[in-house]
């Protein structure tokens, strides 16, 4: 959602606003300022419940006037026994007898006497052993459960399995009514909540998210452990595991989107931050590498230079080119692959060892899948009588003859491939592995409930560690798998190292000693019912040991994170950028934070509440400083000391139009911003929103040297709205040097005529026609700032003019730029183009073989 208000026309934001509500419990149908009492506004989740309560005349609240605005409600305040029986027998129309009752607690003249006394007759409720019923108790939801079903007469199934309270629960969840922030069974219910429960009862309402008998099971589990993990007992226990959480798992998968995926981060010294300059043996040509976030871990990307050959990977081939030197450039080899399913996603090249990740749609399964019933939960695909899902697999070649490319050992891993990192000369890959149960085939062994492997040394099916390897936490809800392993490239035979935790895989960050994996949880079905059901992001810790991968925890922090920049380890701390809420809600605006963790991944200090109303759309960690952009209409640029982890504090900020989706350090006091322009919308266009139309891409530098007044100080315009770059959302598109004063990126270039911009009428929200692809080429110093040294382009003179329509895409994109030597090269799907890096006159372009 971060830029909807940047893309939409005015009519689809108020759309987009509109659908956010569907599923929201008690979307308002009135006025923002109407209430039922004074303390329910209509932005209370349970305000259509209390409304009707009020209506019907079964509560009247506290206060002076009987049903009128003066009273208030409580709706946080726990509900005592007695009132929760005068209510649920008013909503049922049962009118209270006069007698005696039989609680020796209970007087003979107390409001509650007659209700209670009534109820017990009817068999409702029956108090305690020892001849009391407690009036004045807070009432928990297993209590309550069984009052409200006996009492507006609810069907029962019989199967409580000596859970007397599981018949009753299960009553209320096959009606959709629990409320989905009960947080387990002896949870004492709010009044809010109990007004939730019998409104959707009495109107049949089965929409608003929900709660069920598994969750709160789940939750009290969780409650229990700690939420620290623990190792299943067995086989059969994690299969018990899995078959308990599936239904669920499956049902909210399909109703909501539960889980995202997640980021990365930077040095424990110092954030180079750049395309470090390669540098081979004495005779070799100083080269360019992939723009990298942590100085000693390599990422992988889809091309790779070694100062001599450049590798990239094109559609499901690898393609190496003798590039240096450029004027005998050629096509040496290209790398194909024994399954044709097989695409690649990313390399890395070290010396004479190629590893190339990508995915492919199989199976690993050794034997054909008998079911025991045709009743099942869930089912994996099928292709004929075998299983088949998402696969990762990993090749390592050997470069020794640049000519004839030889595969030294291939491994597939059950599971999508989340992303990697190389330290030394292991890599880690990080996959996601979805383990929906199903009734097990008969004889089933641990290939059915862990993720398989297959090693081209062994050429043996296996499983991923032992089923007493897997790691949870009692009450996850999950049945997705994280594997880790570590790979060894050097050592054809090396030993590969893994570990596995239930959970979900997102975006990663790696230092050269830990590898860390945000996993990102909804705040309407996984978070904390007593964190205000807050969204959150998990973040679990690996040890990144070639020789033993280790798990060492997890930490809760709340918000979502945008990228892998959202997250830094420096000097054993950990810290992590989130946002909280989202931008558009009037109720409750978003808000910003900044989070220290410790080597324990305790919260040793944060910074919250930073920006309210806008989102994060960058993060850069340098050092003991954070620099974060937010925005909203305008770019607030914050510098944020880290120097003390316990008193995270802001130092200063800037405000200026646009924003910075990518941030970039130039030195210590400089960092570059890679991002848009932007302008106010119009009167006529705010329509009530309050936002600013993006317009075309923007560099600036900012001076931090003075860290309370930080300045822009050099910026620079690439054409009008529609114009783009793959470095907005992947900074391997970034080719610096720093050294050089070189900086270079591919962008799409759009235009508006000068007629539609000298027009007054004319609207911000305004597209150019698009006219470009290709390298922008810049000088770059803190004297001159940005200058234009050159546009190399792949295609024809006009031909992206001529054939564009509303988006352009074509073969002869650029993707990629580097410099070998004295040149430098832009890469594209169908070429190779090298050119003098001093003057950018062109040297050799190379049409790769389709």
């Amino acid at each position: 959602m971060k830029k909807i208000f940047l893309k939409l026309g005015i009519m689809q934001l108020v759309m987009v606003l509109l659908l956010t509500n569907v599923f929201t419990a008690n979307a308002l149908d009135t006025d923002s300022s109407a209430k039922v009492f004074s303390d329910v506004s209509s932005s209370n989740p349970n305000f259509k419940a209390i409304n009707y309560l009020r209506e019907q005349k079964i509560v009247q609240g506290y206060g002076k006037d009987y049903y009128t605005a003066e009273n208030e409600f409580k709706p946080e305040n726990k509900i005592n026994r007695a009132e929760f029986i005068k209510i649920v027998m008013e909503a049922a129309d049962k009118a209270p007898e006069f007698g005696d009752c039989v609680y020796k607690d209970v007087g003979k003249s107390v409001w509650y006497t007659h209700y209670i006394c009534t109820a017990t007759k009817l068999g409702f409720v029956k108090g305690y052993d020892d001849g009391t019923f407690r009036p004045g108790q807070y009432i928990n939801f297993a209590e309550a459960a069984k009052i409200i079903v006996n009492t507006l007469g609810l069907e029962m199934t019989a199967d409580d399995n000596g859970v007397w309270y599981k018949v009753y629960v299960k009553a209320l969840s096959d009606l959709s009514v629990i409320p989905q922030d009960v947080a387990g069974f002896n949870y004492n219910i709010t009044r809010g909540q109990m007004a939730e429960m019998i409104w959707r009862i009495k109107t049949k309402q089965i929409y608003a998210p929900t709660a069920d008998y598994k969750m709160l099971k789940n939750r009290e589990l969780a409650a229990a452990s700690g939420g620290k993990f623990q190792q299943f007992d067995s086989c059969l226990d994690l299969k018990t595991y899995l078959e308990d959480n599936s239904t669920q798992e499956v049902y909210y998968n399909k109703m909501f989107k539960t889980t995202g995926a997640l980021p990365e981060a930077v040095s424990e010294t110092e954030d180079t931050g750049s395309m470090d300059a390669g540098i081979g043996d004495s005779s070799s040509p100083e080269y360019s590498t992939t723009n990298i976030q942590v100085q000693g871990v390599d990422e992988a990307d889809i091309v790779k230079n070694d100062g001599k050959y450049v590798y990239l990977v094109k559609g499901s081939t690898v393609r190496i080119v003798q590039a240096y030197p450029a004027d005998s450039m050629k096509e040496m080899d290209k790398v194909t692959f024994d399954d044709d399913d097989f695409y690649p996603s990313n390399m890395y090249v070290d010396g004479n060892r190629m590893v190339i990740i990508g995915s492919v749609y199989g199976s690993l399964w050794d034997k054909p899948y008998v079911t025991q019933n045709t009743n099942q939960k869930m089912m994996m695909p099928i292709i004929g009588d075998y299983y088949s899902g998402q696969m990762t697999r990993m090749y390592i070649f050997d470069l020794s003859d640049k000519s004839k490319i030889k595969k030294i050992r291939e491994l597939s891993y059950e599971g999508s491939y989340s992303s990697s990192r190389k330290v030394g000369d292991t890599v880690y890959l990080v996959m996601n592995k979805s383990e929906y149960a199903y009734n097990f085939p008969k004889g089933w062994t641990e290939h059915e409930v862990l993720p398989l492997y297959k090693d081209s040394n062994t050429s043996k099916v296996d499983t991923v560690g032992r089923c007493e390897d897997v790691l949870y936490v009692p009450g996850s809800e999950s049945t997705n798998y994280v594997v880790v392993a570590g790979v060894p490239t050097t050592d054809a035979q090396g030993k590969v190292e893994e570990e596995i935790i239930v959970g979900s895989s997102g975006t990663i960050y790696a230092s050269p000693k830990n590898l860390y994996v945000a996993e990102e949880k909804s705040n309407w079905f996984y978070a904390n019912p007593n964190a205000n059901n807050q969204e959150q992001t998990i973040v679990h810790k690996f040890s990144l040991n070639p020789e033993d991968i280790k798990y060492l925890g997890k930490a809760d922090v709340p918000g979502h994170i945008i990228n892998q920049f959202s997250m830094d380890e420096n000097g054993g701390d950990f810290r992590i950028a989130t946002t909280l809420g989202n931008a558009w809600d009037s109720e409750k605006p978003s808000t910003n934070n900044i989070y220290v963790l410790d080597s324990g991944l305790k919260i040793a200090g944060k910074i919250e509440g930073i920006a309210p109303g806008e989102t994060i759309y960058s993060v850069r960690f340098v050092g003991e400083r954070a620099y974060m952009v937010t925005f909203k209409k305008i770019d607030p640029f914050f510098v944020i000391d880290l120097s003390d982890a316990k008193n995270p504090k802001i130092l200063g900020k800037l405000k200026i139009p646009g924003y910075s989706d990518y941030l970039h350090p130039y030195d210590e006091n400089h960092i570059i911003g890679f991002g848009k322009d932007a302008v106010d919308a119009g009167e006529e266009e705010m329509n009530g929103l309050n936002f600013a139309w993006y317009q075309g891409l923007k560099i600036a530098m900012f001076d931090v040297t003075d860290v309370a007044n930080p300045v822009e100080m050099h910026k620079t315009s690439i054409g009008d709205r529609g114009s783009s770059s793959p470095l907005l959302y992947d900074h391997k598109a970034l080719l610096f040097d720093k050294a050089k004063g070189l900086m270079a990126l591919p962008v799409t270039v759009a235009e508006i005529s000068k007629a539609l911009k000298d027009d007054p009428k004319a609207s911000a929200s305004t597209y150019g026609e698009i006219v470009f692809q290709g390298a922008y080429v810049y000088n770059v110093s803190l004297e001159k700032g940005f200058e234009l040294k050159g546009k190399i382009g792949h295609y024809a003179p006009n031909e992206v003019k001529d054939k564009s329509g509303y988006y352009w895409s074509g073969d002869s994109d650029i993707q990629r730029i580097l410099y070998i030597g004295e040149y430098l090269y832009t890469v594209s799907q169908a070429i190779v183009r090298a050119n003098m890096l001093n003057d950018l006159s062109e040297v050799k372009s190379l049409e790769l073989v389709k």
